[in-house]
């Protein structure tokens, strides 16, 4: 099985992907330890209890990802599982927030109820933009919007420059206010404006 790489000729990433194939501890340990950095990391809130799972899952979809006929890797091996461990998270969080149950007790925020049903429908139709969205894009709008982080946070989390993160992010409102126009809606996703600065 050949693995197309960024470098052509790139012998460290191959001798890794082929060592972590092969189960070598050394290879899985360094990878499980990347992993590790991004279940642990603040703004995903992973219980210690349930980190060791999540870790296991991510080197498993990896070994799998890696096993698949005719899958290429753009980019090297310890960036990939970021990438991974990163959706893993996201997808961590959706599971928990599911079924989080609403505390009777919270206090009524207030306001006139044409102004709930009217935020209600916004957040509505910024879901229905984002789920219209390519992975990558909603992941990288929720960790900007969501976890409030900022473009040197998610580089060292998912292994990229900021300088493509930013990019990426322009591309991807671009892409959201097309969906926006399509549903006659809003400008853009919750709390994102023009030049990607967070709402208060």
């Amino acid at each position: 099985m050949r693995i197309r790489r960024v470098r052509s000729g790139d012998q460290a990433g191959e001798r890794l992907i082929g060592l972590f194939l092969q189960g070598d501890p050394g290879a899985v340990k360094h990878l499980e330890a990347l992993v590790l950095q991004v279940v642990r990391f603040r703004g995903y809130y992973v219980p210690p209890q349930e980190s060791g799972d999540l870790v296991q899952q991510v080197l498993l979809d990896v070994c799998r990802a890696l096993g698949r006929p005719g899958f290429s890797l753009a980019q090297g091996l310890p960036a990939f599982a970021r990438s991974v461990a990163h959706r893993r998270c996201v997808d961590w969080l959706r599971r928990h927030h599911a079924h989080d149950p609403i505390d009777p007790h919270l206090p009524d925020a207030g306001g006139r109820p044409d102004d709930k049903v009217a935020e209600a429908e916004r957040r509505r139709l910024a879901l229905e933009i984002l789920s219209r969205l390519s992975g990558p894009c909603r992941d990288l709008i929720r960790m900007r919007l969501e976890s409030r982080l900022s473009y040197g946070e998610i580089a060292r989390t998912v292994g990229r420059s900021e300088g493509a993160l930013r990019f990426q992010m322009h591309e991807c409102l671009k892409h959201a206010r097309k969906a926006a126009a399509l549903l006659g809606g809003v400008a853009g996703p919750v709390g994102v404006k023009k030049d990607d600065t967070l709402e208060a």
